[in-house]
């Protein structure tokens, strides 16, 4: 058998039964959606571009040939898990992963190592263009479903 706990789970008062009608001031304390301090969201103002910053930044790897780390500031597991699929298509990359370090710091590091036949600036680049056409080709596939439908169903946009 497990020990007693050293607290009470509910206060006294309250009857265990009834767990869900606990008063305000016993749930979990919560401040309002206008302070920022308890939220895991970043600051609005960390969200843009800061004079200065560069969105992508690139480090060498000094232990394998053709292999590095980019930092790409402002971005989350969304680009992240993308870009590495992509990467994973082309034939000449070894290895692509993603991490975002913490959910607090709003930044994802890809790291990606090729063949002898090409250098990871190359592929992620190819990489970023495969994925603007495929979402372009998308977009305008969806657009055509759009309007199929309207002229099918005569509800235009007013």
């Amino acid at each position: 058998p497990l020990p007693p706990l050293p607290f009470p789970l509910l206060p006294p008062s309250l009857p265990p039964s009834l767990p869900h009608s606990l008063p305000p001031s016993l749930l979990w304390p919560v401040e309002s959606a206008a302070s920022h301090s308890l939220m895991n969201a970043p600051q609005r103002h960390e969200l843009f571009d800061q004079e200065g910053d560069e969105k992508i930044t690139f480090k060498k790897d000094t232990m394998l040939a053709n292999a590095g780390t980019f930092t790409i500031l402002r971005e989350d597991h969304t680009l992240g898990n993308l870009m590495r699929t992509q990467l994973l298509r082309d034939p000449r990359v070894l290895f692509a992963g993603y991490k975002q370090p913490h959910p607090l710091e709003h930044y994802i590091e890809i790291r990606v190592q090729t063949d002898e036949t090409s250098d990871p600036h190359v592929v992620i680049l190819e990489a970023i263009e495969a994925l603007r056409k495929e979402v372009r080709d998308l977009q305008g596939g969806f657009d055509k479903e759009v309007k199929q439908y309207q002229y099918q169903h005569h509800t235009h946009n007013v």
